[in-house]
């Protein structure tokens, strides 16, 4: 059994049909049938260095696959995963993964089948209610990795970057109370915007911002306490080591550390 991984932004599969998934809207599906057959698939616009400055936010980008070879004799059962790697500082967060079923593949006669997993992710909108899968600008901070267990082991790796995400005018980092709202400028350079959650009882001077607990409270322009809409998230995914009221900005997202430790992190979503 041979086995050998591509990334592009699109495919043609072995009948012929092709299928680009760079500048699809996001969340788009390849036509009924594609891939379906046996065969081997042939990369289109293969690339490591996708410049998204034609499209924008919300299609997809990056189209990767693995052709399996069957080899005459073999009577071989797999799982085939393909998974999607963002760099974030030191450490490599994972953005997306597709999972496909144990499989046999058989070849006793003649001839021998060639069989296909893909998978492709996309520029994400910062309003999702989680990190985000392409979101920045950057060379070789993403990475696919194919892997394969059971009768056949197997890992192949390919790094890629991303160019031609506009950049923002402002300070990344800054963070203040805008009206009602917290407003925040992301890595980008662009003004992000938390919604008001909740509105807990009590008064103070605006302006005023800190940790109650889990939560991350604010005081508005007239006075009102507010408080914002946030989500915890896996203790691994944000750098460790921060105190508990720790705030800071990552990519396009808010995050804070909330009691009783440290790893109580979360991200303030609702993000517009």
């Amino acid at each position: 059994m041979t086995i050998e991984l591509r990334l592009g932004k699109g495919a043609q599969d072995a009948s012929g049909n092709t299928w680009y998934a760079f500048g699809q809207p996001f969340g788009s599906t390849p036509p009924s049938g594609f891939g379906s057959n046996s065969g081997a698939m042939t990369i289109l616009g293969e690339t490591t260095t996708f410049d998204v400055s034609s499209i924008s936010e919300s299609h997809e980008v990056a189209f990767a696959f693995v052709n399996i070879h069957e080899v005459q004799g073999e009577d071989k059962t797999i799982s085939t995963t393909l998974t999607w790697y963002r760099q974030e500082g030191n450490n490599w967060v994972q953005i997306f993964q597709y999972i496909a079923p144990n499989q046999r593949y058989v070849c006793i006669g003649t001839y021998c089948n060639t069989w296909v997993v893909y998978s492709y992710i996309g520029w994400t909108p910062a309003t999702r209610d989680y990190p985000g899968e392409i979101i920045k600008n950057g060379t070789n901070i993403y990475k696919v990795v194919a892997t394969v267990t059971g009768d056949v082991s197997y890992t192949s790796t390919i790094y890629f970057s991303i160019t031609g995400m506009p950049q923002g005018s402002g300070t990344p980092g800054y963070i203040w109370i805008e009206y009602n709202n917290i407003c925040f400028i992301d890595e980008r350079g662009y003004k992000r915007t938390v919604n008001v959650y909740d509105t807990p009882s009590g008064s103070g001077t605006p302006g005023y911002l800190w940790i109650d607990g889990n939560y991350i409270n604010y005081v508005g322009w007239a006075g009102n306490i507010k408080r914002a809409d946030a989500i915890p998230v896996v203790t691994n995914y944000k750098p460790q080591g921060t105190n508990i009221g720790y705030l800071w900005v990552e990519n396009n997202w808010l995050f804070y550390t909330g009691t009783p430790n440290y790893n109580n992190i979360f991200a303030c979503r609702n993000i517009s």
